[in-house]
């Protein structure tokens, strides 16, 4: 995934935002209004900012089931417990969990959490249906053993590995020995 910031579209493409007036009197206007409202008081229960951005809200949900304080800030991980555990995040709607940028610093910090959570959701529902927990280690070493083998499989047909990106699958689940809690 590549972030670009809204400056530097500006500076690099040489545009400026314009602002349109602020229109209260619009169809939608007073239900917009009711789901921000509704929005900034989960934010303060919940005690986490910008729960409309990326997975945050299927964080929440899953910090909820777990007893987890899920962390605001776009820092190395996603969630901690009561006793300062820290914990990874993988929600995905069905039982393919996505690892990308597979560099060894990325791998590493997952030395520093407890466990990774993998969970699965039913987005038309907003239920999560199933959640795994996983040893980093295990995690660690199954996704270099995956990206080891797509590497090989990429040069065998002549091509370059460009993104280092891996997916574990429900049978690489019981292969880490992923435990389900719920």
């Amino acid at each position: 995934m590549i972030n670009v910031s809204p400056n530097q579209i500006e500076k690099d493409m040489n545009i400026k935002k314009n602002f349109a007036p602020k229109n209260s009197s619009g169809v939608y206007t007073s239900y917009l209004n009711k789901i921000f409202s509704i929005i900034v008081k989960i934010e303060r229960i919940v005690q986490t900012k910008n729960i409309l951005t990326s997975n945050k809200i299927w964080e929440i949900l899953l910090g909820i089931i777990l007893n987890h304080n899920v962390i605001s800030e776009q820092t190395q991980f996603d969630a901690k417990d009561n006793q300062g555990n820290l914990y990874e995040y993988k929600i995905y709607k069905s039982y393919s969990f996505n690892f990308q940028d597979i560099y060894d610093n990325v791998l590493n910090k997952f030395l520093k959490v407890k466990s990774i959570m993998m969970a699965v959701v039913d987005k038309d529902k907003l239920i999560i249906t199933d959640i795994y927990e996983a040893e980093p280690r295990k995690v660690m070493k199954r996704l270099k053993d995956k990206l080891e083998e797509k590497r090989k499989n990429y040069e065998s047909k002549g091509k370059k590995l460009r993104r280092l990106q891996i997916s574990l699958s429900k049978g690489d689940l019981s292969l880490i020995g992923a435990v389900k809690v719920f």
